[in-house]
């Protein structure tokens, strides 16, 4: 059975996203969950529709196949991240007025980790490929978080259960966090080797193993959080997390994509085939970011190998509605009404016939976006697309329950500084 618009109401398992499965850590780039999800109607659109809309109709059905085209693979992968410096990304949050969840103000530290961090999710449609799936119910989906060279946290929804995995020592030595989130991370790794056989899941997941917990558990989890750090924010962090990406939202985000790239833009050849680089929306090479996803086994960045790149103009409305879902985890609450009613660019890169990449300006995605004019004053939001599973979308061995209390719980066998205060 092909892909349908009605897969995006399907009565799949709640699924949480890798954000709220990361209630005690950090902030997140947002998770475009199920890479798969931009399947359908960029095949089922037909000439009728979509391409007769737009101002190219041969770039509009090229940009249509290229996502069917994805989606026909076994696994697909998606890499998100922001293109560009800390600096860059401090201010741009500062000219949108953009706060963190919970109302706190950004601050250069949280510039500095979303212009690190690298997120990268896989799918799998367990042996079929993802374009005949019913829906997105029985699809495997892995993520992980990456702030420099490493995974630093890693998650999995499998079947209706939810995985996790930190390193939480490199967590803890990670400068760009919460200082009272390190003092954390930092008595629990040293409380692992103290823990009785009853608290075992918290220490596999002390020591880097896989656990597994109930996603709707993240609320207790925010709790003992905001217990023992005595930070509200960060229990607001948590909460805001968890209700902004739950399975739901991430459906009518992968809807949004879908439209977005099928249905509400004019489309203009930018480059042709054999030899054009991937660029971005800013006019910035590909080759020019920090792109990782490289190293994922992606070639979003890579110039050359039959490039194909076409510019998209759509209502900055639309955009900033379509991907609200996207932004809202990183306390970037876009509201649509509030962006100017102009057409704004965004960028698809097509690799031999096959979506690699989406980007647009992040500006143009808040009421800032009219200010300020030139590259420089950019911030590149990039989505990277590519088949195959970078991350394992197989269900963890040995991956013990773990529960909000067990952490709570793991507290008491060292005094840990305003545990009983608040």
């Amino acid at each position: 059975m092909r892909l349908h618009r009605g897969m995006y109401r399907s009565r799949s398992p709640r699924r949480a996203s890798l954000a709220a499965a990361l209630s005690m850590t950090t902030v997140l780039l947002a998770p475009l969950a199920t890479g798969c999800g931009l399947a359908e109607g960029t095949r089922a659109a037909d000439s009728s529709n979509a391409a007769d809309s737009v101002s190219d109709s041969g770039s509009a059905a090229l940009v249509r196949d290229a996502v069917h085209k994805l989606l026909e693979q076994k696994s697909a992968t998606l890499v998100a991240e922001f293109g560009g410096s800390a600096e860059r990304v401090e201010e741009f949050l500062r000219e949108s007025r953009l706060g963190l969840p919970g109302g706190g103000e950004a601050t250069g530290k949280d510039a500095e980790l979303l212009a690190r961090a690298q997120l990268t999710l896989s799918v799998g449609g367990q042996g079929q490929p993802l374009n005949e799936l019913p829906d997105f119910s029985d699809t495997h989906l892995a993520g992980a978080l990456n702030l420099g060279d490493r995974d630093l946290v890693a998650y999995k929804s499998i079947d209706g259960n939810t995985y996790l995995r930190l390193l939480v020592d490199e967590l803890a030595e990670e400068k760009t966090l919460p200082s009272e989130w390190r003092r954390l991370l930092r008595d629990l790794s040293a409380t692992a080797s103290q823990l009785p056989d009853s608290l075992s899941a918290v220490k596999r997941l002390l020591t880097g193993d896989w656990v597994s917990a109930d996603p709707g558990s993240y609320e207790q989890f925010a709790w003992v959080v905001r217990k023992l750090t005595g930070s509200t924010t960060a229990g607001d962090q948590s909460r805001t997390a968890a209700s902004a990406l739950d399975s739901d939202a991430q459906r009518r985000l992968l809807d949004g994509l879908l439209k977005l790239l099928t249905e509400d833009g004019d489309f203009e050849r930018i480059g042709g085939a054999g030899g054009s680089s991937g660029g971005d929306a800013d006019g910035d090479s590909g080759d020019r970011s920090r792109d990782r996803s490289a190293e994922r086994g992606h070639t979003a960045g890579r110039a050359g190998e039959e490039t194909q790149r076409v510019r998209m103009t759509v209502s900055a409305r639309d955009a900033a509605r379509r991907l609200a879902p996207a932004l809202e985890p990183l306390g970037m609450r876009v509201e649509p009404a509030e962006v100017p009613d102009r057409t704004v660019p965004a960028e698809v890169t097509v690799r031999r016939g096959v979506l690699v990449g989406l980007t647009v300006d992040a500006r143009d995605l808040t009421g800032s976006g009219a200010g300020g004019s030139g590259a420089a004053e950019r911030l590149p939001l990039r989505f990277g697309f590519g088949s195959g599973d970078a991350l394992s979308v197989e269900v963890p061995e040995e991956a013990l329950r773990l529960e909000p209390q067990d952490v709570l719980a793991a507290l008491l066998y060292r005094k840990v500084p305003g545990l009983t205060g608040g």
